[in-house]
């Protein structure tokens, strides 16, 4: 295994690692007294009215800077909007964020590695879907086997939903939001994280577009039957709550409430 592949594998690892395990001292708020360099990328965002959207990036050393590099110069840097549109009749919100291409800590040049950005609906934390991005400096992209062809557009397209489920021994109804990755003609769910080369993105802007589904969908369509007021719960047949036919329906719970039908839970009159 050659140096350079060594390296940037291991600033993988650590990038990986710290992510997950940056302590307050390693967050900052914004780009203040980190002395941004004037080369920077853009990253555009319009997500549905209603919804927050909150970006960070992680900030590491690369490309064999600082040595002594052991963990703790990695930053955290929360990126304050530049702009957020909204028409007054408008269902979206427009947000832009700018990301210097370099900025420095304690005099170590770091890099931007792991860019996110946050989609929170209006229940709050409980309903968020984060959205991550990696940007790697070129013996990162060549000296691990990166191919460039797996880079995806500049233009990204997330469809987001909430997903509902039963617990059969609760008795009550969950739901959980989350967001699926497609590709520029929105016809095919991509799979990988989006990757983009550091020395390619000087005044270039990553645009993302957030879409919600019409409607929510259960997680398991066996368990509930679509009807012109919404979804009703299968009673239990024997050992399982699949549906029969014709199909035996339950009560359930939900926020508190004993409901026949989701989303509306009770039936019209």
């Amino acid at each position: 295994m050659t140096e350079v592949t060594l390296r940037a594998l291991i600033t993988l690892i650590l990038a990986s690692i710290t992510l997950y395990g940056c302590s307050a001292a390693n967050y900052r708020p914004n780009f203040k007294s980190l002395s941004p360099s004037p080369e920077s990328f853009t990253i555009t965002a319009v997500s549905p009215a209603g919804y927050d959207l909150e970006a960070n990036a992680l900030y590491l050393p690369r490309d064999g800077a600082c040595p002594a590099f052991l963990g703790d110069m990695d930053l955290l840097v929360g990126l304050q909007p530049k702009s957020v549109t909204s028409a007054a009749d408008s269902a979206t919100v427009s947000y832009s964020f700018e990301l210097p291409l370099r900025v420095v800590n304690n005099g170590c040049p770091l890099f931007p590695f792991r860019p996110s950005l946050t989609l929170t609906g209006p229940a709050g934390k409980v309903h968020e879907a984060k959205e991550e991005m990696f940007i790697l400096l070129p013996d990162e992209m060549y000296g691990t086997g990166v191919n460039h062809d797996a880079f995806l557009s500049l233009k990204q397209f997330r469809r987001c939903l909430y997903i509902f489920e039963n617990h059969p021994r609760r008795g009550d109804v969950s739901k959980t939001f989350s967001c699926n990755t497609y590709d520029e003609h929105r016809t095919r769910i991509v799979r990988e994280y989006p990757q983009f080369g550091w020395h390619e993105l000087q005044d270039k802007n990553i645009h993302f577009t957030f879409e919600l589904e019409p409607e929510d969908n259960p997680k398991d369509s066996r368990q509930w039957v679509k009807t012109p007021e919404g979804y009703r719960a299968c009673a239990k047949q024997e050992s399982s709550f699949f549906c029969t036919e014709p199909p035996q329906f339950r009560q359930f719970k939900m926020d508190g409430q004993l409901c026949d039908v989701y989303p509306a839970c009770k039936l019209p009159n």
